[in-house]
């Protein structure tokens, strides 16, 4: 196999964390795509912002999922890969690094946007909100922490060694008399 036994349940978990975050950017693109993006008589409405503004937070969030999305979707396909092609180990755990590294900027950088638009919206509806509104920044603030935690996990497999399936063998000597 290409991880070693002690590495192969870290590799499990970082797919685990990839596929749920890839899920939560399908929800977020789907809510604000669906719910919060409209079209009023041929103008593309956010209900985030103000009448004024531009519609700058609902756009942000559409791409957010789906570049979160279609990110996610090839990271957790190359992880589950590399757990039975050992070429794509060690190079996969840079590419995770790096991405994870975006991510954690990119989701933090989403969460504290939508955040604002959540309070703006409470501010233009008197208080009021709904379950459509909260979803994209509650979804956002959990993917930047299962990403930060997919982030230590792949820092901490970094260090172990990819072991061939030779490796695992018992080594017998040869007796000569």
């Amino acid at each position: 196999m290409a991880s070693s036994v002690g590495s192969r349940p870290l590799v499990l978990v970082r797919s685990f964390l990839y596929f749920v975050v890839w899920v939560f950017s399908l929800v977020i693109f789907a809510v604000i795509a669906a719910k919060l993006y409209r079209s009023v008589f041929g103008i593309k409405v956010c209900l985030l912002n103000n009448p004024e503004t531009s519609t700058s937070f609902c756009q942000w969030g559409i791409a957010a999922g789906v570049i979160g999305f279609v990110a996610y979707l090839l990271l957790d396909i190359a992880v589950l890969v590399s757990l039975f092609a050992s070429s794509l180990a060690n190079g996969l755990k840079y590419v995770e690094l790096i991405m994870n590294a975006f991510f954690i900027a990119w989701y933090v950088a989403f969460a504290v946007v939508m955040s604002i638009g959540v309070s703006r919206f409470k501010s233009l509806t008197n208080g009021g909100s709904s379950s459509y509104v909260n979803t994209p920044a509650a979804l956002s603030w959990i993917s930047f922490v299962f990403i930060v935690v997919a982030e230590i996990l792949v820092a901490i497999d970094f260090g172990k060694p990819v072991s061939m399936e030779d490796d695992t063998e018992p080594q017998t000597e040869s007796a000569s008399a």
